[in-house]
């Protein structure tokens, strides 16, 4: 047991624990598992950042290089963070209370707890929404050919949908306590909160929906449905310039 003092929860293994709650889950994860998330990230931020250094280097950048180079940075700050995260490990840092009712952290670990969380989320949802602006762009650009003001118009309010909006969906998701420790969501990183640290029964469908899968889901449909629709108009327009032929 160790000594009264402002540290003393830091050693101490709760001796109550109920079976909701797994404290070998929260400190021993699989560390094989948790190498290949190290290795992903470190292939991942080579790749973003060779594709970031390529566009810097060439001379003419289109507006479909330049939203590709905002992809890439976004999937660079993905692997930054769960990179950092899985470093610091923050299993380590959080513990239940005797009574179990609570997680026990220093204040400053929760912080950066949180801060890096903000950051995995921000991230992610600007590489998935980037990715969907850059499919409609060149939807604009080829289908709406001879309006180049629409494709203006595409591109600059990809900024604001991709920053701002991210922004403030990542702002209000950790100030309202969805963002944090999540020790069965992520190995050894903090993220969005689906299951309940204290009780593996208790599950946060809305989190795991409405808040990240969602934006997945529906940008899957618009690209795959952006993909369809430039594959009937090229093919009707192949089509089209084979007759003009005959």
């Amino acid at each position: 047991m160790a000594e009264n003092g402002s540290d003393s929860w830091y050693t101490m293994v709760p001796p109550f624990v109920p079976d909701s709650v797994n404290i070998s889950f929260f400190r021993n994860k699989n560390r094989e598992g948790r190498i290949v998330v190290g290795v992903t990230c470190c292939l991942s931020i080579i790749g973003a950042s060779l594709i970031i250094l390529s566009y810097l280097l060439q001379k003419k950048k289109t507006k479909a290089k330049h939203i590709l180079f905002h992809i890439s940075l976004m999937d660079l700050g993905v692997s930054l963070a769960n990179l950092i995260g899985l470093s610091i490990y923050f299993d380590h840092y959080y513990f239940v209370n005797q009574d179990a009712t609570k997680l026990v952290v220093k204040p400053y670990i929760d912080s950066m707890c949180k801060a890096q969380a903000f950051f995995a989320m921000f991230f992610s949802m600007g590489s998935i929404l980037w990715t969907t602006a850059l499919a409609a762009y060149l939807y604009v650009v080829i289908i709406h050919s001879k309006k180049p003001q629409l494709s203006r118009y595409v591109f600059y309010a990809s900024f604001v949908i991709c920053y701002g909006l991210v922004t403030v969906f990542s702002l209000w998701s950790v100030l309202t306590g969805k963002l944090g420790f999540a020790p069965y969501d992520a190995p050894g990183w903090c993220s969005l909160i689906t299951i309940d640290p204290l009780n593996v029964h208790k599950r946060y469908f809305f989190n795991a929906i409405f808040i990240y899968d969602m934006w997945i889901y529906v940008s899957a449909f618009l690209i795959v449905t952006i993909y369809v629709a430039l594959k009937c108009f090229v093919s009707v327009e192949v089509s089209g310039s084979d007759n003009h032929k005959y």
